[in-house]
């Protein structure tokens, strides 16, 4: 009883029973898979014999941990998983308003809510992902919220609020404390329970498997607050302070990783077969920390009406966020500017291991002017300073995660192939060197984030109930948090790569990534807005915009090339050209008091008349592309994981042409998106020159109906309605593939939104 499993363009068999052999067949593969053993010197046939196959590959293969190929389909899109994401969810809340006087009233809010869901991968919340590593994603709030509001006279009021925030998740395993399955298959890995589960594997070309590391956080924030507002003749004051103290807890992902890439055959799945890594990573320590950060803020503000057609805004703001310290002060990590290491609290070393930021002034500035005295036209302009505080429990938590109270390990498989092997992916004693350490820092100059927003707009009132506005937004982003590997090893082209670590300035370390306030955005917009208020039973909103996101590091993106981070700006991720809206609400005008049918009679009333009709219409642009590498293939062999391809391009006559368009224009299949002709690999050693963010994804075209029918009695209304979500079922496609080392590079594999869904409703007034 053999199984067919079709994998990369070549057949793999394995035997459903527990017996042997496999037998791999890699006569369909495009290049000749080379034998380690052998030097360059390729298996007889392309066939991998059963001796060679490695005992632990044999196993994860036995237990099936790559699921088999769905009905119908073909390499080298060959698995379409139908997966379910069971989801129960539970909120509550109680209110509380009391008023002591005239003056005096309190108001209190308490919400809690569980989202518990059941993923039946290691992806979160993916429906399109390899099934069998299923883990529970849950998450827990407790909200409360106290108001006191107290009145002195008219024009003073003053208002003092408390709050507490809690948000609880956690991602685990259905592994995690009952079977130790790294274990099970031979691979050495973290012996405490909440780490039990697969090992995480990642072959170039196919879905990473393996169960979710554990994960569980959680956030707090508690807030008091306190305004003061004076409204004399002409003016309305308001200054207020606002303090809190934000606590976060986490530990990161313990799960091993091991990589196979294709460097010892030139197929990334034969190397799997011979358990040859060619990287793997852990974290064998107690991750979990404390943070701690109190943000203190003051205000002042004034709306100042200098005249029934000018009102000026003035106000602000200032910041101060204590820098992000751990309850027992385990940090540590290299400061980049005295290359020495430190640890927090030790030797004259601060807690946090970087600075204060303390001069985090917000002004801001408006105006609103009507040119004519009639009123039915205004002009309004703004500009303000805005600050952020660095993402706790994300970028901050990584970074000073070094020993000896961290210790994630990369280990390299070198030259030789014997370095790492599937039953020793991490060597206690290397061949050429001792393990080495990641060392994650954080720049000790580290400063907030801010962002500059201006905006100019005009208003007009047009007869008929309508409404015309244009307007200009901008903002630019100065100091936004991104990592930068300053310990990235230098790049040598060559087919035979010689080691990492003797190429990194720092060869005592593996990635340094260093947190740094080093990015920077601009975006510029130009918006426009028609409304008809609701009137004669007719009211809508088309809203467009024309737009441009440029940046640098969305996200805290990695650059490519640490030592020329300027190749990494481009459109940024969310950018979307250009946007459409149009909303509506239309009641029929059938019935009584309407145009048609004022005298109709009960009967024919309650059937043709109250109809209405609404929807929402959205047209959209695409978002950017990031044309890459697998994490995996790391094809320069400098340490990166965003390499990236060539732009294919030809000589003649000394004029530079692309050999293929890059985008496949006109069609029949709409799932192919890329031309990967109009790529290509860039030679062993090298970066590529694919720009960042440089072609744009497929757009969206969505149309959401809702048809309903209105009864009305005395002391009663009943509405029934249908919704229509993608109406006309039309669909708008996912991004495509982005790997172009992937055999499915380019083509789409998902659609953006739901085909169309019909849904039911009925409401009931009285």
């Amino acid at each position: 009883n053999w199984k067919r499993i079709e994998l990369l363009g070549y057949d793999l068999y394995r035997c459903d029973s527990k017996d042997w052999p496999v037998i791999t067949d890699f006569t369909a593969a495009t290049v000749p898979v080379r034998d380690p053993e052998r030097g360059q010197a390729a298996f007889p046939g392309n066939i991998i014999l059963p001796s060679r196959i490695d005992p632990i590959a044999r196993k994860i293969l036995d237990r099936g941990s790559f699921p088999p190929p769905s009905a119908g389909l073909a390499p080298p899109n060959n698995f379409s998983p139908v997966n379910s994401l069971p989801e129960d969810v539970n909120q509550y809340s109680v209110r509380l308003d009391h008023r002591f006087s005239g003056t005096n009233s309190l108001f209190g809010r308490y919400a809690y809510s569980q989202d518990a869901l059941l993923v039946p991968c290691a992806s979160a919340g993916q429906t399109s992902c390899v099934p069998g590593f299923a883990h529970n994603d849950i998450t827990r709030a407790h909200s409360l919220s106290l108001t006191d509001t107290h009145i002195f006279s008219p024009k003073l009021v003053m208002e003092i609020r408390a709050g507490f925030n809690r948000q609880l998740q956690s991602r685990i395993a259905l592994t995690s404390g009952k079977s130790d399955i790294s274990s099970e298959l031979g691979i050495p890995a973290s012996h405490d329970p909440k780490d039990f589960g697969h090992p995480m594997i990642a072959i170039t070309g196919l879905a990473t498997i393996g169960d979710r590391g554990y994960q569980n956080r959680a956030g707090t924030t508690e807030q008091i607050a306190g305004s003061l507002n004076y409204t004399p003749v002409g003016h309305s004051l308001r200054a207020g302070v606002d303090l809190r103290r934000i606590l976060f807890f986490a530990g990161s992902n313990a799960r091993e990783t091991i990589n196979f890439s294709g460097i010892w055959t030139g197929n990334a799945f034969a190397d799997f077969l011979l358990g040859l890594p060619s990287r793997t990573t852990r974290d064998p320590t107690d991750s979990f920390r404390y943070h701690l950060v109190d943000s203190y803020n003051w205000f002042v503000q004034d709306n100042y009406s200098v005249s029934a057609r000018l009102t000026l805004n003035f106000g602000l703001r200032y910041e101060y966020n204590s820098p992000d310290v751990e309850k027992q002060n385990r940090f540590a990590q290299l400061n980049i500017e005295t290359m020495k290491y430190e640890i927090a609290g030790q030797n004259g070393a601060s807690s946090a291991l970087y600075g204060p930021d303390k001069n985090n002034f917000g002004p801001r500035i408006g105006f609103a002017f009507r040119p004519a005295a009639t009123g039915n036209a205004v002009v309004r302009g703004g500009y303000g300073i805005f600050y952020d505080l660095a993402i706790i429990g994300s970028n901050l938590f990584f970074a000073r995660a070094g020993p000896p109270f961290q210790r994630p390990q990369t280990f390299e498989a070198g030259t030789a192939p014997g370095n790492l092997t599937l039953s020793d992916p991490f060597p206690s004693v290397r061949l050429a060197a001792s393990p080495i350490f990641d060392a994650p820092s954080i720049d000790p100059n580290f400063r907030d984030a801010y962002t500059q927003h201006w905006n100019l707009g005009y208003q007009r009132q047009l007869p008929m109930n309508m409404l015309f506005e244009v307007s200009y937004v901008g903002n630019k982003g100065t100091s936004l948090v991104r990592t930068v590997d300053i310990n990235q090893a230098y790049p040598v082209p060559g087919f035979i790569q010689p080691e990492v670590q003797p190429r990194r300035p720092l060869p005592g370390f593996g990635a340094v990534p260093v947190l740094q306030g080093s990015g920077n955005s601009i975006y510029h917009g130009l918006l426009g807005r028609f409304e008809q208020r609701f009137g004669a039973g007719l009211s809508f909103l088309a809203a467009y915009t024309y737009g441009h996101a440029i940046d640098d590091s969305t996200g805290g993106n990695v650059a490519q090339d640490a030592r020329r981070l300027q190749m990494d700006r481009g459109s940024s991720d969310f950018d979307a050209r250009q946007r459409f809206v149009f909303s509506y609400i239309y009641e029929l005008p059938f019935g009584r008091g309407k145009a048609f049918g004022t005298n109709w009679g009960p009967t024919l009333n309650q059937v043709l008349g109250g109809w209405e009709l609404s929807g929402i219409t959205t047209f959209q642009s695409g978002r950017p592309i990031f044309i890459q590498l697998s994490p995996s293939d790391q094809n320069s062999n400098t340490g990166s994981t965003r390499d990236r391809p060539n732009i294919a391009y030809i000589v003649d006559f000394n004029i530079v042409h692309t050999t293929a368009d890059p985008m496949i224009h006109n069609r029949r299949d709409k799932t192919v998106y890329l031309n990967p002709a109009a790529f290509a690999m860039p030679p062993r050693g090298t970066f590529g020159n694919v720009p960042r963010n440089y072609f744009d994804g497929p757009g969206t075209n969505s149309w959401d109906l809702m048809l309903a029918k209105n009864f009305r009695k005395e002391g009663l209304n009943v509405q029934f309605r249908t919704e229509f979500f993608n109406a006309f079922n039309h669909p708008s496609f996912n991004q495509p593939n982005k790997y172009f080392d992937a055999t499915s590079f380019g083509t789409i594999t998902s659609t953006l939104l739901e085909n169309r869904q019909i849904q039911f409703g009925l409401k009931i007034n009285y």
